[in-house]
């Protein structure tokens, strides 16, 4: 009995499922650290210092994709 119980969990649990992620807020946009054109740089113990120039700025929409195996 706990062999069955054991394999029909284990189909259910490792069965193909799709997971939803959905699409960033857009009033959240606001709270973004940082904006395009702004200038991040990082300072290391040397005094090394890499710059990097914010080209960017998106939020992604909303998409699925398939969990665990690839279903036909």
């Amino acid at each position: 009995m706990k062999a069955l119980i054991f394999i029909v969990l284990t189909i259910s649990l490792g069965s193909c499922k799709e997971s939803y992620c959905p699409a960033f807020p857009v009033h959240l946009i606001d709270y973004y650290p940082y904006s395009k054109g702004d200038l991040v740089q990082f300072k290391n113990m040397n005094s090394d210092t890499q710059s990097i120039k914010i080209l960017t700025n998106w939020v992604s929409d909303g998409y699925s994709f398939e969990r665990n195996c690839k279903c036909s």
